[in-house]
């Protein structure tokens, strides 16, 4: 991945507060046909991981997945 990517990402992981969100993000909304994420960072402060479901995504958070989902449909 380009440095540029890596540091965009880099800058999107900590304005969402990633290290900080909780471990399971689940909805309350009635339904179960949604896609569930699951978000794995490794860096400085270790490793964690986020699973969210996508009625329950934070607005925080969004960005992030916005940014995964455009970069696996391009194939990078």
């Amino acid at each position: 991945m380009p440095a540029g990517e890596v540091e965009k990402l880099v800058g999107l992981v900590e304005a969402a507060g990633f290290f900080e969100l909780p471990s399971v993000i689940g909805s309350t909304e009635p339904g179960g046909d949604r896609f569930q994420y699951k978000i794995s960072v490794e860096g400085e402060r270790g490793t964690h991981t986020v699973q969210v479901d996508e009625a329950a995504v934070p607005p925080s958070l969004q960005p992030v997945l916005n940014w995964m989902k455009s970069h696996t449909r391009s194939g990078e």
